[in-house]
């Protein structure tokens, strides 16, 4: 069983273990339920879409048109790819 580390500011401080099995890292949330019978249960929060909004940028320097985005759409939909 694994143990966490109250710091003295109240952080929770979990072990590597843990951390890996809920893929979670430095500065990301995690969801804290205490059930009735004082059961704790974590769980990784998934990002809200404003804090991925913007995270996705094409590399510096490339620009497409509509239309070549269009048509490389339909290439891809010609060769059956996803």
């Amino acid at each position: 069983m694994n143990s966490a580390r109250v710091l003295d500011n109240g952080d929770l401080r979990l072990p590597p273990e843990v951390a890996d099995r809920l893929h979670v890292r430095p500065g990301d949330s995690v969801g804290i339920e205490v059930e009735m019978d004082g059961t704790v249960r974590l769980y990784p929060k998934p990002a809200s879409i404003d804090e991925v909004c913007g995270m996705l940028r094409p590399p510096a320097g490339v620009r497409f048109t509509i239309e070549q985005m269009d048509e490389a759409v339909a290439e891809a939909l010609q060769k059956g790819e996803p």
